[in-house]
């Protein structure tokens, strides 16, 4: 036996590998599961496991009292249903789901897999997190496991085999979630887990994704600086130098790694409840950053749907609000199903041990509950149901007090929940229209936000982020529905529906997405191309024959270089002005982010720079066109920091406009077209705001009557037909 321990120890590194390469041997990714969702759903996380029986029926019925129909459960239960290894306590589980399946309330089981039990990590200690000084995360915080390290991913499949088995064909059941809010440390330059099986796990992605040193060094271009690598294993994860930073290309990569070492789980986790006979759907619950990898190609072969979490704000953030929508965007088309999930979303106070934002008004919170399902949301659920009285949230609001009694706002859940009862089917059949589409896709906003050009000495500005952001959202203030498309997704059979098509993406390696575009524009499309795109390879390193080489042949336009004259006093300083689709001129933005334009044959030059006579930049191209059949190509050089943005993107959706609206919207209201003719329009704000109509029309909601022009309450909701 002491033999066998020592050659165990001797070769530990082998063995994990060996039995983790087992685990994900056993993988055949299935395809999507068709999403059936035939009414809204509303509701709430609920967690019974520490409610007596006559609680969770109190509970129950109270919440059918306020026509919820869904709930989310054992999200974070892993611990109180395999309370030993093997060893599997489902009852009051069973119990909450046939209840729920009496008043025909559905459900969402969650796998809990973000937050083992302790148990696993008391007997393993290896499976936690290890940081850099060589110490290991706390058991009892969330996220804190090796999500690599092989007993941890067996754990998983013996407790979601499990899970699956038991309540795969329960009537209550419709879903699961996969994990929980999983992304937040995949982009977190603090938190990097450095667990020997992560290490052993980032080597063989490397080895797989290029196949030899060479072509590893040639494509980071490690000749640079002399930093070619003899073998895969001196690759080591990124780590702060002493100059205070780390190697940008390397933290790309080791990004991309964590993102698809997540997923891969994510997929060993659905196809072993596929494997259990799980039929449902499937999805997760991200958070919100602009590197939302939610149109990863794994993540569509990891989940049918896709899902986030969003906590809104009680004071005016209209940047708050553009940028949640533009994720909409995202989700609703991650899966080709014009539908997401709005999983979590905030009653009462936002709190943690200490209460951080207080409850808003009625107003304010009806607004909140029906923004997603107006971008395409088909869910809509709180957290939480009943109140945590301990962990890390014991402030946090829920719609029950710690005596589980309700709390005063009970009244707006009921209001809510009437509201979805009426219109819910309305809305999950009438999907979001949209005239116009934007190309990014994952490596593109991953590259965007670790390589933000123009960002000056300001860390936290992403000019990009801003930009992309601001012309999605000049899209919702028209009322033009806005499709987000993968490069992938980029194929004419696709673009037919479209109109106007904006090219986002800082990494651009697909050919026949360019040739998709070219026949677009043939038939009649308008194509805008934003600043920075097709700059950098997925690795982050820039093209050495010129941006947009690809594009160059679509615009006509090559960018040689970039430049940015970001100076405080030179800002006032620098225009563009137009000759061509615009009248005036526009004052150049991004902190004085300017591309070198290189018209070829065929592109026009539409506007030019008009910068202080000495400055290089003075009289050169800002913009081209280049006429393409029946459309148009327009290549921006710059992007604007006043309103002429939204004024060239009014002139190039002349075509499309909204059946309703006048004039382009204040940057706090919204409006959001359907399919039955109708549009959407939400006030974000506190402020009342004007609005014109083309015509009269009738509010869905009210029945009232509305003028040509006409004020917008703070926080209303419209729903014009």
């Amino acid at each position: 036996m002491q033999i066998g321990r020592k050659l165990f120890q001797h070769n530990k590194s082998l063995f994990y590998s060996l039995l983790l390469s087992i685990i994900f041997s056993l993988q055949v990714t299935g395809q999507q599961q068709p999403v059936t969702i035939p009414e809204f759903y509303y509701g709430f996380s609920a967690y019974p496991e520490w409610l007596t029986k006559e609680q969770q029926i109190t509970l129950l019925d109270s919440l059918q009292s306020a026509n919820v129909n869904f709930i989310r459960v054992g999200e974070s239960s892993w611990g109180n249903i395999e309370t030993a290894p093997g060893v599997f306590k489902f009852g009051w589980l069973r119990f909450f789901l046939d209840e729920m399946h009496k008043r025909n309330m559905k459900a969402m089981l969650g796998t809990c897999s973000y937050f083992p039990p302790q148990w696993l990590s008391a007997e393993h200690p290896e499976v936690l997190v290890v940081y850099r000084d060589g110490s290991k995360a706390h058991p009892m915080g969330r996220k804190d496991i090796c999500r690599t390290h092989p007993l941890y991913v067996a754990a998983v499949k013996r407790y979601v085999t499990a899970l699956g088995k038991e309540f795969g064909r329960h009537p209550a059941v419709v879903a699961w979630q996969l994990d929980n809010e999983p992304d937040p440390p995949l982009f977190n330059i603090n938190f990097i887990d450095y667990n020997p099986a992560n290490e052993r796990a980032w080597t063989n992605w490397l080895k797989k994704k290029y196949k030899t040193v060479d072509n590893f060094n040639t494509k980071l271009r490690l000749i640079e600086w002399g930093l070619q690598v003899r073998n895969f294993e001196d690759v080591f994860i990124p780590g702060q130098t002493s100059e205070g930073f780390f190697m940008a290309q390397l933290w790309t990569l080791f990004q991309q790694y964590s993102t698809e070492a997540l997923l891969d789980n994510f997929i060993m986790q659905r196809n072993t409840l596929r494997t259990a006979g799980v039929k449902q759907w499937i999805t997760t619950n991200w958070t919100n950053p602009f590197i939302l990898p939610v149109d990863h190609p794994k993540a569509k072969l990891a989940m049918d749907i896709s899902g986030f979490t969003f906590y809104q704000s009680i004071e005016d953030v209209p940047e708050r609000w553009r940028h949640i929508s533009f994720l909409y965007d995202l989700s609703r088309n991650s899966n080709n199903i014009n539908k997401f999930l709005s999983i979590e979303t905030r009653i009462g106070v936002a709190a943690d041990v200490r209460t951080y934002d207080n409850c808003g008004t009625r107003e304010q919170f009806m607004m909140w509950m029906i923004h997603p399902a107006a971008f395409g949301s088909v869910m809509q659920l709180h957290w939480t149901a009943n109140r945590f009285a301990s962990g890390q949230w014991p402030q946090w609001g829920g719609v029950t007090d710690w005596s589980e009694k309700f709390e005063p706002d009970f009244a707006w859940i009921k209001e809510t929940g009437t509201f979805y009862k009426k219109w819910g089917t309305t809305l999950v059949n009438n999907p979001v229209k949209a005239d116009a589409a934007f190309i990014t896709d994952f490596n593109s906003r991953l590259v965007e936000h670790t390589f933000p050009n123009g960002t000056h000495a300001n860390i936290n500005y992403y000019p990009a982020e801003e930009m992309i952001e601001k012309t999605v959202n000049a899209f919702h203030r028209l009322g033009i529905g806005i499709d987000a498309l993968t490069p992938e997704q980029t194929r004419i059979e696709k673009l037919k529906q479209y109109k106007v098509i904006v090219v986002t993406s800082i990494v651009l390696e697909d050919s026949a997405a360019v040739k998709a575009l070219e026949t677009f524009a043939l038939q009649g499309g308008t194509v805008l191309i934003l600043p920075m795109t097709e700059y950098q390879t997925s690795e982050g390193v820039y093209l050495k024959n010129g941006f947009n080489k690809l594009l160059s042949s679509l615009s006509g336009t090559l960018v040689r270089t970039i430049r940015f004259n970001g100076r405080q006093m030179d800002l006032p300083n620098q225009k563009a002005v137009w000759n061509s689709l615009l009248t005036d001129s526009s004052i150049v933005g991004m902190n004085g982010f300017f591309e070198l334009l290189e018209p070829g044959e065929g592109a026009t030059v539409i506007a030019t720079f008009h910068t202080p006579a000495s400055d290089i930049l003075h009289n050169r191209p800002a913009a081209t066109i280049k006429n393409v059949g029946a459309g148009s190509v327009i290549k921006l050089g710059f992007f604007p920091s006043d309103k002429s943005a939204e004024s060239l993107i009014q002139e190039i959706t002349k075509g499309i406009q909204n059946t309703f609206l006048e004039n382009i919207l204040d940057e706090n209201v919204q409006a959001i077209p359907r399919t039955d003719s109708s549009t959407i329009i939400l006030n974000t704000s506190s402020k009342s705001i004007p609005v014109k109509l083309k015509k009269g029309a009738t509010d869905r909601i009210t029945q009232r009557k509305l003028e040509k022009e006409m004020v917008m309450n703070p926080y209303e909701i419209l729903w014009l037909e």
